[in-house]
C-alpha cells in the first residue's frame, strides 16, 4: 500500500541533511511530509531504482503515486510544503536544472568539509520519530 503523503528520503548520517529535516519540521505549512532514511532497506531500494550511481548521495522526494524528484528538484518541491517566505524559493525553478543541480552537487560533495567534523547529528525529535516511515 503506497504512503498517502510524500516521503523525504535523506541521509541520516549527514549533519546538513539532518538539519534540513529539522528546518522542514519547523517551517512546514502543515504536517504534509513523512521522512525516511536512505540507509534503510526501502531507502536503499529506492536509491538503486531511481538514482544514477554517480549521484547516489542525494535527497529523494517520493510522491504517493511512486514518482520521485531528486537533488534540486526535490528541494524545490519540498519548498512547496513550507510556510512563507520559504515557499517562495520555488521560483528558483526558472533556473536551468543543470545549474541548480551543479550547486546542489557542490554542497553535497563538500558537505563534510562545510560542517565541522565534530558536529553530530541530533537525536530525532519525537515529532520526527512519529513521522518516520518504517525500514
Amino acid at each position: 500500500m503506497p504512503d498517502p503523503l510524500p516521503i523525504v528520503w535523506f541521509d541520516s548520517d549527514c549533519v546538513i541533511c539532518s538539519r534540513w529535516v529539522r528546518f522542514i519540521l519547523k517551517h512546514e505549512a502543515s504536517p504534509s511530509l513523512r521522512f525516511g532514511q536512505l540507509s534503510s532497506k526501502r531507502g536503499k531500494a529506492l536509491t538503486q531504482q531511481f538514482v544514477p550511481e554517480s549521484t547516489a548521495e542525494t535527497i529523494i522526494l517520493q510522491q504517493p503515486d511512486g514518482s520521485v524528484q531528486i537533488r534540486s528538484d526535490a528541494v524545490l518541491e519540498i519548498c512547496n510544503h513550507l510556510k512563507w517566505p520559504w515557499c517562495g524559493a520555488r521560483v528558483l525553478r526558472v533556473l536551468p536544472r543543470a545549474l541548480r543541480d551543479l550547486t546542489y552537487n557542490l554542497v553535497s560533495t563538500n558537505r563534510h568539509r562545510l560542517v565541522s567534523e565534530t558536529a553530530q547529528c541530533p537525536v530525532p525529535t519525537s515529532e520526527l520519530r512519529q513521522r518516520l516511515v518504517e525500514s
